[in-house]
């Protein structure tokens, strides 16, 4: 990330001082995204089928597919772009050259890039469904079931035949909306990008804990922004300026947004999950004290003591990271309350 940072900085600084970029800085600063983006990428895919394997979560395996596809079709982006980049001058200017027809190349795996785009697409968008569809009872399903289709009726009109015959047909009846119609379904990968998010947001106002929200929302903006920046068309053809370098080096920040939130939310909850045991068992070993001083200035004391116990325990069989759980010392001295009136009753 700092090196991209450091070669968009130095192309930057070429261009206000030439009036030209270098070809190399260029390729440079496109490929090291390409390339942490998908060390990241497979990182998180390992995490997905690990925890698939554990507890064969379908929603899991859905998202572990439709990433593992998303990885191959950056494979697919990053061959195109190192053919279409190939041989192209040293310096690029805003003087256009009239005779390069390198752009105009035609690369056999075009259709392969296009069709493993339109399967993550697609297969993200239904494990999106599975994550949301337990909200179909309160807005009803004939509701939900629209509004997730839109994002994919949109999508699915931006593939180039139907795309090619929409323009087509603006262009002979209407060509003064043409503009207009090629604004509208520009953005259909950020449509869909933001309803992919939107799983995880609904998710993060729904929870109470403060750290899980932030996790959340900290996966949302990744998964919002890998499925937007994801685009080569522009920048295959080397424009000045360099429009879509930008868009292309969100991949790396995206993809690490995405596995951060992902790691730190699992880690959390594990976290969490030690502490509540841990609480359960001390609970459980001082239970002949602890239930004879419920409601006095004794228990009060034991609470004290006991609380920092189980935060401490829990600390030390998760030393191996640093994301901190996200109950409160409150919630878990309301765990323990509810755990102890349930022995009581016992």
């Amino acid at each position: 990330m700092l090196i991209s940072i450091i070669l968009f900085a130095y192309l930057v600084v070429q261009i206000m001082l030439q009036g030209a970029y270098d070809t190399i800085i260029y390729k440079s600063i496109i490929f090291s995204n390409y390339f942490f983006a998908l060390a990241n990428m497979g990182i998180l895919i390992y995490y997905l089928f690990s925890w698939f394997k554990r507890n064969h979560s379908i929603v899991m395996l859905v998202y572990f597919i439709a990433f593992s596809v998303f990885m191959i079709n950056e494979i697919g982006s990053i061959l195109i772009l190192y053919f279409q980049l190939d041989d192209r001058p040293q310096k690029i200017t805003f003087i256009t050259n009239p005779w390069d027809s390198i752009s105009l190349k035609i690369l056999s795996f075009t259709d392969f890039y296009k069709l493993t785009s339109i399967i993550s697409f697609s297969i993200t968008w239904v494990g999106t469904c599975l994550l949301m569809y337990h909200y179909s009872r309160k807005i009803g399903r004939w509701k939900f079931w629209l509004l997730a289709v839109l994002p994919l009726i949109y999508y699915i009109g931006n593939i180039d035949i139907i795309r090619s015959a929409i323009f087509n047909h603006v262009l002979v009846f209407s060509p003064h909306l043409l503009l207009i119609v090629q604004i509208v379904l520009g953005g259909a990968k950020q449509i869909g990008g933001f309803f992919f998010a939107l799983a995880f947001i609904i998710i993060s106002l729904k929870i109470d804990g403060q750290k899980l929200k932030y996790f959340l929302l900290i996966c949302a903006t990744g998964v919002m922004l890998l499925f937007s920046s994801n685009q080569i068309s522009l920048v295959q053809v080397i424009p000045y300026p360099p429009f879509g370098l930008i868009t292309i080096s969100l991949l790396s920040i995206s993809s690490f947004l995405v596995l951060v939130g992902l790691l730190s939310i699992a880690s959390s909850m594990a976290y969490d999950k030690t502490l509540l045991e841990n609480a359960r068992k001390i609970v459980r070993e001082k239970a002949s004290t602890f239930l004879y001083d419920i409601g006095s200035a004794q228990w009060q004391k034991e609470m004290d003591s006991t609380i920092p116990a189980i935060m401490d325990v829990g600390a030390k069989q998760m030393d191996d990271t640093s994301v901190p759980p996200s109950l409160s010392e409150e919630e878990v001295r309301d765990y323990i309350n509810e755990l102890v009136e349930e022995l009581k009753k016992a």
